[in-house]
């Protein structure tokens, strides 16, 4: 027997391996198509909605805010169908609109699974704002280089760019910096990735700080942290204003905790703001320790809160902490914008009859709750439903706080 047929024996190892590694290639491929084919969908659906706004706002006349507020819809819509967030949806049509538009024989490439979604977001990021003169150019170069990882073909793409763009890198950074911006990252165990971005020498000024103070604290006699850990802690006080850094603003955050908990015969995990769970140990000393934090009991058994109604429209200031502790997050599916800094909306609205009540007011996010009042989306307080039809429980339904 031949070497060539040896190879496709399935007992040797080397022909397991050859067999694996083509599988690999082809799920790669067949990912890269799938993702070309979602991300041009969402785009088509959004120019539908600009082009027919009253598929999702209902009829009317066609203005820009009417416009806007149909493609919001569309995109919620296919967040909720997709289980996306919105933001991811918008990201996955802007690339497809940039990327047909602008390098349709790289975009041809990825719809034949040729290059991944990885790359292509690269490029997209990168090509965005660039002149069309140097994007002929680019494309080649993207194409040689398809084969590298892709944070290193976006280091690479950097430096060409830098070269081949016609406006100077001053005045392209001062149009970048406009998008500085913070936000959180949930991980498991309790943790969470607190991200920023900001100018490059602006963080690397912030960083070589923090390590200054870091040092500083770790030649203390009894420090046993890492610097790394150090770091965290001090950026953590930093932030929250428990150190002097110029001004501190105070947050209240809400702490949940059983009471058998607080009392220390039980050692029942707390949640911040029902969504975030902490060890009891952490629970009791936020609880008992910190005037930032709303200690909130819970009931042992049942973890109820007992319901107001009331016949005034702005909700007294007990009835809004209870709506946002027992609904956390924004009410419309998949949204994650904490209630705290959220509109309380009338399900039934006031003029049609609609109480101050726990059973008829929810947190909306700004966004969402003009959604709900300048489009055909409808909630009945236990699910929406799409302009197209969808259905889909509340956030707070599907999701409700573990308490």
């Amino acid at each position: 027997m031949s070497s060539s047929v040896d190879l496709l024996d399935p007992a040797l190892p080397e022909s397991r391996v050859e067999f694996g590694v083509a599988r690999a290639e082809f799920a790669g491929m067949q990912a890269a198509r799938a993702a070309a084919e979602q991300w041009s969908a969402c785009a088509d659906v959004l120019r539908e909605a600009r082009a027919y706004p009253e598929v999702y706002a209902g009829p009317g006349p066609v203005d820009g805010a009417r416009v806007e507020f149909a493609v919001r819809a569309a995109v919620a819509d296919l967040a909720v169908r997709l289980g996306l967030t919105e933001h991811a949806v918008r990201d996955q049509a802007h690339i497809a609109e940039v990327l047909i538009r602008r390098m349709p024989v790289l975009w041809a490439w990825f719809r034949e699974g040729e290059i991944s979604a990885a790359h292509i977001r690269v490029v997209a990021d990168v090509i965005t704002d660039l002149p069309d003169q140097v994007l002929s150019r680019l494309e080649g170069e993207v194409l040689q280089r398809r084969g590298l990882p892709a944070p290193r073909l976006r280091s690479q793409l950097r430096l060409l760019v830098a070269r081949l763009h016609p406006r100077p890198l001053a005045e392209r950074h001062q149009v970048a910096a406009l998008r500085r911006a913070v936000w959180i990252e949930p991980e498991p165990d309790g943790m969470a990735l607190l991200i920023t971005r900001m100018p490059e020498a602006d963080a690397t000024r912030a960083l070589t700080h923090l390590n200054h103070l870091a040092r500083q604290a770790a030649t203390h006699p009894d420090e046993t942290r890492t610097l790394d850990q150090i770091r965290a802690d001090l950026l953590r006080d930093l932030v929250a204003g428990d150190l002097t850094a110029g001004t501190g603003v105070g947050v209240t955050v809400g702490v949940l905790i059983p009471v058998e908990t607080l009392l220390g015969v039980a050692e029942r995990p707390a949640t911040l703001d029902g969504v975030i769970p902490i060890d009891a140990d952490t629970a009791r000393r936020l609880a008992g320790t910190s005037s930032r934090w709303r200690r909130i009991l819970t009931d042992p058994i049942t973890g109820t809160i007992l319901d107001y109604d009331r016949r005034t429209y702005r909700p007294p200031t007990d009835l809004d902490r209870l709506i946002r502790t027992t609904h956390p997050t924004c009410d419309f599916p998949g949204c994650g914008r904490a209630s705290r800094t959220c509109d309380l909306d009338h399900t039934t609205a006031w003029h049609h009859g609609g109480t101050t009540s726990a059973a008829n007011l929810r947190p909306l996010c700004r966004s969402h709750h003009r959604l709900k009042h300048h489009t055909r989306w409808t909630t009945t307080g236990h699910h929406w439903t799409s302009p197209t039809g969808h259905t889909t429980p509340t956030a707070n339904t599907s999701n409700p706080p573990p308490i």
